[in-house]
């Protein structure tokens, strides 16, 4: 036999309902047993995790806003009606128990590298190396970010790499990276069985430098001067979509330089 001893009210802040935040009110009673006066409470487990202020359900919401959206802690935290410090301690928790369950290497065969400007002002590293899977890309999936080190170096992603150990780096296949010799060093080095290709991005890129290049120099030999706007070998370049490659034909034929046609027609190849 058992009693109430007494109750007590629990606020739990739960999933939304639009932009209107849902608040619950929750009784939660003591319990007295009568013949040798044990007490015991109301299990909320299944509601919210230990005397946290929110439900599992909100902190799952929020926790998928914040790594899937891209929205912030603390507008995830005004539209919950809730405190900032709150909702990171659980977003935080909750993230981290979900890595440690998990493998995010696991099935990594391709990896892309790169860097980014992470900081504009004038003290501290201002770049990051970026690490990404590109194993999803195979099936026509999005890639996936992997991690972020300070630093651009090929020491920096040859840290990362020792990190990760053996049986990852013996698993990774290629290595996309752009012409940063930074990267190919580490990679050699740390990757041995890897193929290192440069990404789509920065082989157009290259490659409609170069063009630029001779294109250039071929119009300052022919003219003595610089390209200027309305003439048709420059304006046609401004943007090289495809059907433009036509006019651009055309400009160089009739400017007289057939260096840049072959440059071109091999490009295109």
């Amino acid at each position: 036999m058992c009693r109430v001893r007494t109750s007590r009210e629990r606020t739990v802040v739960h999933v939304p309902l639009g932009s209107d935040a849902i608040h619950l009110k929750v009784r939660v009673r003591t319990y007295e047993c009568v013949a040798c006066a044990r007490m015991w409470h109301d299990d909320l487990g299944a509601l919210a995790s230990g005397r946290t202020l929110l439900s599992r359900a909100a902190v799952d919401w929020a926790l998928r806003r914040v790594a899937l959206e891209s929205a912030s802690v603390a507008a995830c935290a005004r539209t919950l009606g809730c405190s900032w410090n709150a909702l990171d301690r659980a977003v935080r928790a909750a993230g981290m128990r979900i890595l440690s369950e998990s493998d995010p290497y696991g099935a990594v065969t391709r990896i892309g590298v790169d860097e980014h400007v992470w900081r504009h002002g004038a003290s501290g590293d201002r770049y990051v190396t970026v690490i990404v899977d590109l194993t999803p890309r195979a099936d026509g999936r999005p890639a996936r970010l992997l991690d972020m080190v300070p630093g651009r170096s090929a020491q920096a992603f040859a840290n990362w790499l020792e990190a990760r150990g053996a049986r990852f780096r013996d698993r990774v296949e290629v290595v996309a990276m752009d012409a940063f010799s930074g990267w190919k060093q580490a990679a050699a080095r740390m990757l041995r069985t890897a193929v290192e290709v440069i990404d789509p991005f920065h082989v157009v890129h290259l490659a409609a430098g170069r063009l630029t290049m001779v294109r250039c120099r071929l119009q300052r030999e022919a003219t003595g001067r610089r390209g200027v706007k309305g003439e048709r070998l420059y304006d046609c370049l401004c943007s090289m979509f495809l059907k433009q490659f036509g006019r651009y034909f055309s400009a160089v034929g009739a400017a007289g330089f057939p260096q840049c046609w072959q440059c071109v027609g091999r490009w295109l190849e």
